[in-house]
């Protein structure tokens, strides 16, 4: 180990930039890792100006700490430092039209739904057909299913036409769901028992491509139109013909959903007329996926994040809501608050980041602060601070905490970015990809340079950031 000089900054540009019908506070951070290799990162991100008072005042400070260095990567692609692209895939805008059903139901006020039976369930046996309405893109089909296998607590029916699914694979998903939904239950709260039965529904049927699963709150209300008046989960029978290749992702899918169910459920119950933020509820369906030791395909939702950078942690209309930057946002949470967060955000009269802050207790300008600080310094060896180191992100590959967790956010960090030297004058504002007018609020770009200056940053009237090119 050599004893290395680690240089943080956190600095306010001073300019007022229109987004989201207010101005934001646009700072960047910068920590310089010296070694075998020269790293220098910046973090630049936006909060809103109305909150960030605190924030601006703040002043650079310096850390010392021991550190190793990795190796810097190769040129990064030229995705890497653009924003993430405006364009809503099929299966985003699919999610999204189910949580404004959400909150179209909840705004209605029926109230009289999922808090009581529905009805009193005959029970269903091994060989009968029942005819569920599947959805389908934006459309919905009314399918014939019949009754596979039946659990303590699960019933499962699949299409009639599904022979992709085998005796096995119903065994598989059935030991895995009675496994985890006691833990599903302790974290989230129980499902309301819509239709008497006692049990969870489970229907493999064939739907769009691109979608795994869901959850359809309309299922919950008696009478609607495409009800199946049931706790029901979807899951997609056109990935069952490969099954070993999906089935991590299919059980992780179907407790994902069961989340939304939990949130929908108490929501109702507790007689609100709001719906969750769809990047909270997201978020915590992810956290749902990694409690039940499904934290594998992760890590390649937290790439994407990292790869396609300037989108925003709070984007709630469904279509761009990014799931990697939420699910590291609910697993910050977790880790540094502990688990309570989740049933204070599920009770919260609150919504979107009053219901996080009610939840915590930290303003969430602040909190955001420190998520991307822990986003730079994590595993860096430079700071013990709680809020900014997180052993857990820290695990290397090929350890048992990486296998639990799902990925190594520095490790993740130092593969995917590229490196750029400095010149004597770069426009930080417009440089790479970026375009500071136009950040949303609560985004971030993160890039990585290949040298570093004595005067890490200048500022001058046209917030030209002048950079001094001589080695330390």
């Amino acid at each position: 180990m050599k004893r290395l000089l680690i240089v943080f900054c956190c600095i306010f540009f001073g300019c007022d930039l229109e987004n989201q019908g207010g101005k934001v506070t646009v700072q960047s951070q910068t920590v310089a890792v010296s070694g075998d290799y020269d790293m220098l990162y910046t973090m630049v991100y936006a909060v809103p100006e109305t909150r960030s008072d605190e924030i601006a005042g703040k002043n650079s400070f310096r850390l010392t700490a021991q550190t190793s260095s990795r190796s810097v990567s190769a040129n990064p692609s030229s995705a890497v430092f653009s924003a993430k692209e405006t364009g809503t895939s099929s299966a985003a805008a699919f999610y999204g039209r189910l949580r404004d059903r959400e909150t179209e139901l909840l705004k209605s006020g029926a109230s009289a739904v999922a808090a009581r039976a529905l009805q009193t369930s005959a029970g269903a046996s091994v060989g009968e057909t029942r005819q569920f309405w599947i959805l389908s893109g934006s459309y919905m089909k009314e399918t014939e299913t019949v009754c596979r296998k039946i659990t303590e607590n699960s019933i499962f029916y699949t299409e009639e036409n599904a022979a992709a699914v085998t005796d096995e694979h119903l065994d598989y998903l059935a030991s895995e769901l009675e496994e985890k939904l006691p833990l599903m239950r302790e974290k989230f709260g129980r499902e309301s028992d819509t239709d008497g039965n006692g049990k969870l529904i489970y229907v493999i049927a064939e739907t769009e491509e691109s979608v795994f699963g869901y959850f359809y709150a309309v299922d919950k209300y008696e009478g609607k139109t495409g009800s199946n008046n049931g706790d029901i989960l979807y899951i997609n029978a056109l990935y069952f013909s490969e099954f070993e290749k999906y089935k991590i992702d299919l059980a992780a899918t179907l407790v994902h959903e069961f989340q939304h169910m939990a949130f929908f459920d108490t929501l109702v119950r507790l007689g609100r007329t709001h719906s969750a933020a769809v990047w909270i509820n997201e978020g915590l369906s992810m956290l749902a996926e990694f409690f039940c030791g499904y934290a594998e395909p992760h890590e390649s939702y937290i790439t994407g994040t990292l790869s396609n950078q300037g989108v925003s942690l709070i984007e709630d209309d469904g279509d761009s809501v990014d799931y990697g930057l939420s699910l590291l946002f609910m697993r910050y949470l977790q880790e540094r608050f502990g688990e309570s967060f989740i049933k204070e955000i599920y009770s919260s009269s609150q919504t979107g980041t009053a219901s996080v802050e009610e939840a915590v207790g930290v303003d969430f300008n602040t909190l955001f602060e420190d998520f991307v600080k822990m986003i730079l310094l994590t595993g860096r060896n430079v700071t013990t601070d709680s809020r900014y180191d997180i052993p857990a992100f820290n695990y290397t590959k090929g350890t048992a905490g990486y296998a639990e967790n799902g990925f190594c956010l520095y490790q993740l960090i130092d593969d995917i970015y590229g490196t750029f030297g400095f010149s004597l004058s770069i426009d930080l504002r417009r440089s790479y990809g970026m375009n500071v007018e136009n950040m949303k609020n609560y985004s971030f770009y993160l890039f990585k340079w290949s040298n570093r200056p004595v005067t890490l940053f200048q500022f001058d009237a046209t917030d030209t950031v002048n950079f001094e090119t001589e080695a330390f």
